[in-house]
């Protein structure tokens, strides 16, 4: 895993603003303890919702607060923190590349409904993303842990030796007992950070865990090197995201290098 210095409380004071300011949470509130104006925002979507759409159990991992987060796609000023992060990244990695257009933010409050599907130890490509991506992660809480665990690359891709992409996603969604915990034994907790972003590969399979006593807010972006880039992959999401520049919920329609 690749570790880049950043300040990530730019960015966490001004969703903590934002939230604040639009009355999802009440004043006083910080990042790592919500105090929702409407506590049922912070329960994940049931998974019963895709049972017609989506096989095996799905669910999104979702709920309404990181939902609303998504009317920031459309506030300049968070556009333009956005950018200053993939310069940072760019600035550290030697290559250019395409990158999500939207940043990902993550809210993870303590004993929400639906937090039973965690841990769902998965990779991305198994959600049909391109392999050539990397991932970024980043928090924006200071928490005494993160609850978010990764396995190394050699162990991640010994599993998608023995399995196809459907049989990884089915075991993610519905093996709690074997698949996930044998998962976890073999995982490494992500320390919480507010200086650093990490990069690792898109093998890599990873999890969140359910949250007991504080709120954890993250952000997560893909983005796809340029020299490697393959056109073509579309998310098996509820979106069905295009993974390619100017796709839909796909990749910016300029590289980090255009853009500077």
């Amino acid at each position: 895993m690749t570790t880049i210095k950043n300040n990530n409380i730019v960015m966490s004071e001004y969703v903590l603003k934002y939230l604040v300011n639009n009355n999802i949470i009440k004043e006083g509130s910080t990042l790592d303890n919500l105090q929702l104006v409407n506590e049922d925002m912070g329960n994940y979507e049931s998974a019963e919702q895709f049972k017609d759409t989506h096989k095996h159990n799905y669910t999104s991992g979702i709920n309404e607060v990181q939902k609303y987060l998504y009317n920031l796609d459309d506030d300049k000023e968070w556009r333009g923190l956005y950018i200053d992060l993939l310069k940072q990244i760019y600035d550290n990695v030697d290559y250019d590349f395409y990158f999500q257009n939207t940043p990902q933010v993550r809210v993870h409050c303590p004993n929400a409904n639906g937090a039973e599907h965690y841990p769902m130890y998965h990779s991305d490509i198994i959600l049909g993303h391109p392999p050539e991506e990397i991932n970024v992660w980043l928090s924006l809480t200071n928490n005494n842990n993160t609850g978010f665990f990764i396995l190394e690359f050699d162990d991640s891709v010994d599993y998608f030796k023995k399995y196809s992409n459907d049989e990884l996603l089915n075991m993610a969604l519905n093996d709690k007992k074997g698949y996930n915990e044998d998962c976890h034994k073999l995982a490494t907790e992500v320390e919480s950070r507010t200086d650093c972003v990490f990069l690792f590969d898109s093998y890599r399979i990873h999890s969140g865990m359910p949250r007991k006593n504080d709120t954890r807010v993250s952000i997560d972006i893909r983005i796809n090197p340029v020299k490697l880039f393959k056109h073509g992959y579309v998310g098996t999401g509820v979106q069905k995201a295009e993974f390619w520049p100017g796709g839909k919920f796909g990749y910016n329609e300029k590289s980090i290098k255009e853009l500077l």
